[in-house]
């Protein structure tokens, strides 16, 4: 209704003005003369030419397009903008060389960047839409013809008119004719491949995404060709032209970007099967049974590094586009896996850790007698196909299992509880008297000790003299009459406090120097553990909202 009442109102405003030149100069030539020179008159007639091309504009769309989807209008305000003010910057370069031809094919230019605009939106829609006529494809396919013809004359007359009087502000014109032609080759080219695709493989053919791709990047190639002649050529004869220099790194760095992007697709599809393992039946169940790529059932998939799982097929169309998860938009690694091991071993072997003391070398875990736990079948061991939590889990309960069933053990001759004598016990670094105490032990603590020379006893740190101490508890007497009397139970019963004080002294005694290190990196473990149960929590979480 506006552009009605637009229209109705510049057409009469045109014909006022026209009549008027007329009455008053009554003659063709000075009649044409007037229109063309007066200010007001020539305002009228610009006026009456936009009015013109919108009415062509809108003509055209009825018959190639017919009514435009929201997303389509949205495009055009945008794009509107910011090509009206780039062109208008570029002008300024060719500043001394505009006239109203330049105008005029400022207006045809702009006329024709709408319609490419539109026929690139509307092969997007017409390739991801479910059913379409096939009259809006004769409608699309003419429409594309067309404006290839229009860019091929445009690029062929700016061409030959600088090349028969030299650069000129037709540079600008030939080359944003020259960019909208490659844009345009690459939809039509694009819009074949769905044709072909619908008609001969029944909407299935796999090398059509990997065509799509090498059509973008040929595209790509030739604008950023275009960008560069065109700035070099501008440079050398106008000056900088610093309209173009965004442009021309944008394009730079995009033109990188789907370099970067084949080589990694070709890097990520060299071994697939390899690198992306199938799916268990719990995996598939926990996705939920649905690939969300194709939102089809998934009987089978393949898992990414970060657990989410897709159909192979689909997952190798998403590669060509993205080298990201679906889901998370994690990155998928280029690096290749480390390959697994055919079989997991059974049992660990502990190396024997230099300076632990006289604790004994740990045994192989099937052998330890009263570790309570029970030697798992290799079936149960971890697999690389385990999820990350699940292969900390299994690492965190393997690690309890050695600590619990590494109890050290005493050598030979038997450890004694002694109670230090009134003044305390020196603990020296050597068997000498007068070597310098290196701690005390005060009167009436206990002190877990070895015999060593029939003077000194030996303890953690150091040597003790064993008149310094008196005699608390004698394990290795009291298991020997036991074992002498065949008694079921010892002789002598110490009491629960000595007990205990046996126990905690046995354990400071003969704790392996390398146990901090297992007990902390154990609670690294568990830490990182309840991380990765807490993002996978929260992942779920996530996804379960998102499918709600």
């Amino acid at each position: 209704m506006v552009f009605s009442r637009y229209t109705v109102g510049s057409s009469a405003v045109t014909a006022a003005v026209v009549s008027y030149a007329w009455a008053t100069r009554e003659q063709f030539y000075p009649t044409v003369v007037y229109l063309v020179t007066s200010k007001l008159c020539v305002l009228a007639l610009g006026n009456q030419v936009i009015v013109l091309t919108l009415l062509a504009g809108r003509s055209a769309k009825a018959v190639f397009l017919g009514s435009l989807r929201e997303a389509e209008v949205e495009l055009l305000h945008e794009n509107a903008r910011y090509a009206v003010t780039e062109t208008c910057l570029a002008l300024t370069v060719f500043r001394e060389e505009l006239t109203t031809r330049v105008f005029a094919l400022f207006t045809a230019l702009l006329f024709a960047k709408v319609f490419h605009w539109l026929a690139h939106a509307r092969v997007e829609h017409v390739e991801h839409a479910p059913q379409t006529s096939t009259l809006q494809h004769w409608r699309l396919a003419a429409l594309m013809f067309w404006l290839g013809v229009v860019d091929l004359v445009a690029l062929g007359g700016c061409a030959a008119m600088c090349l028969k009087h030299g650069p000129s502000v037709l540079l600008l014109f030939g080359f944003e004719f020259a960019i909208l032609g490659a844009g345009l080759g690459a939809d039509a080219c694009k819009y074949l491949l769905y044709a072909i695709e619908q008609r001969r493989y029944d909407g299935t053919w796999p090398p059509k995404a990997q065509y799509a791709f090498f059509v973008d990047f040929i595209a790509e190639v030739l604008r950023f060709a275009a960008y560069v002649v065109f700035f070099s050529i501008v440079f050398a004869y106008y000056g900088v032209p610093l309209h173009i220099v965004r442009e021309l790194w944008a394009s730079y760095v995009q033109l990188r970007q789907r370099l970067q992007a084949f080589k990694k697709y070709r890097a990520l599809t060299a071994n697939m099967d390899e690198r992306f393992p199938p799916a268990t039946e719990e995996e598939i169940r926990e996705a939920g049974g649905i690939c969300i790529i194709c939102r089809d059932d998934m009987s089978e998939g393949r898992r990414l590094p970060c657990g989410h799982v897709f159909h192979f097929a689909c997952l190798r169309l998403w590669l060509q586009q993205q080298q990201s998860c679906p889901t998370c938009r994690q990155d998928i690694p280029v690096e290749a896996p480390a390959p697994a091991p055919q079989q997991p071993p059974a049992q660990e072997q502990a190396q024997p850790q230099p300076g632990a003391g006289w604790a004994a070398p740990r045994q192989p875990e099937a052998a330890q007698p009263g570790a309570g736990a029970v030697q798992q079948p290799a079936a149960a061991q971890p697999q690389p196909t385990q999820r990350l939590e699940d292969v900390l889990a299994a690492a965190l309960r393997r690690l309890e299992h050695n600590l619990a069933a590494e109890e050290p053990q005493a050598p030979s001759g038997g450890a004694r509880v002694w109670t230090a004598r009134a003044g305390g016990a020196s603990v020296r670094a050597t068997r000498d008297a007068a070597a310098p105490p290196l701690r005390t032990v005060p009167a009436g603590e206990h002190v877990l000790a070895l015999p060593d020379d029939g003077e000194y006893l030996r303890v953690g740190d150091g040597f003790i003299l064993m008149s310094e101490l008196d005699l608390l508890l004698d394990e290795t007497a009291t298991a020997s009459a036991a074992a002498e009397t065949g008694a079921a139970s010892p002789p002598r019963s110490p009491a629960p406090v000595e007990r205990a004080e046996v126990a905690r002294l046995r354990a400071e005694r003969f704790a392996q120097p390398q146990q901090p290190d297992v007990a902390a990196a154990l609670d690294a473990l568990r830490e990182q553990l309840a991380a990765v149960q807490r993002d996978v929590a929260w992942l779920r979480a996530r996804e379960e909202a998102r499918m709600e």
